[in-house]
């Protein structure tokens, strides 16, 4: 099966290496490349970097969205005591959110 070749030469270079899918253009046609990589890529096996672009991530996938909050307005003198009426405390620095997972 082309996926077993294509996980076989992943695994071959290590965690970390960053790939196409030109470089399995030798085990198969770019269509078969393509279908084996998005079942890879859809079990988190590896990652996504860019269009056309992957890593073999060099620890499994774990993200978090780190969101900075408005600065306060010096002329608003609510917002600038505390939540200015958006509920979030201002005095408290980022705010994050994420999703923690593993493989």
């Amino acid at each position: 099966m082309i996926e077993d070749k294509v996980i076989s030469r992943i695994y071959g270079k290590q965690r970390g290496w960053v790939f196409t899918p030109n470089d399995f253009k030798d085990l198969a046609a770019r269509g078969a490349i393509d279908v084996a990589l998005g079942r890879l890529l859809a079990s988190g096996t590896i990652r996504r970097l860019a269009h056309g672009l992957y890593d073999y991530p060099v620890s499994p996938s774990r993200f978090v969205i780190v969101q900075q909050k408005p600065v306060p307005d010096a002329g608003n003198t609510e917002t600038a005591r505390g939540t200015g009426g958006t509920g979030y405390d201002m005095n408290d620095g980022l705010r994050v959110r994420g999703c923690v997972g593993t493989m």
